[in-house]
């Protein structure tokens, strides 16, 4: 059997062929320009700033998604109630219908009043998170006086 041999024109063959591999690696992955995020920007939630509902009555709860490029988005929304606002206030249903009461959960068709007060909702998308809108619950109005 024969040997291998490993002379001066091996060195210079083995360093050529890392010169090659350095050239390639580096030419290789050319930057392109970042496209527009598909990620919000801006959560938008309506009603915005403030909402006033009846006791027993129901609101459906919108956001709207823009890019870096205000271009719109379409994800898909969950809206929350802050934790420090009070219980029993408002109900929100996975459609995005909020219940000034509470839903009669998992049918969510009918809205049960139950207490007033304030409080604060967001909706959520991707990472994002909108500026609150305050919904005020409050007991029917039964006269006015001048």
């Amino acid at each position: 059997m024969g040997r291998l041999r490993f002379g001066p024109s091996a060195g210079l063959v083995g360093a050529s062929f890392l010169f090659l591999l350095f050239l390639l690696l580096t030419a290789c992955g050319g930057s392109k320009p970042a496209g527009p995020s598909p990620f919000p920007v801006r959560i938008t939630l309506n009603p915005n700033p403030s909402y006033s509902m009846q006791l027993g009555n129901a609101v459906l709860l919108s956001a709207t998604a823009l890019s870096a490029s205000n271009s719109a988005l379409r994800p898909a929304f969950s809206f929350s109630i802050s934790p420090s606002s009070p219980a029993g206030v408002l109900d929100i249903a996975p459609n995005g219908f909020a219940c000034a009461g509470t839903w009669n959960a998992p049918a969510y068709n009918l809205c049960t009043p139950a207490k007033t007060g304030m409080v604060e909702v967001t909706a959520s998308a991707l990472g994002a998170t909108s500026a609150p809108t305050l919904i005020f619950v409050h007991a029917p109005i039964d006269n006015i006086q001048i």
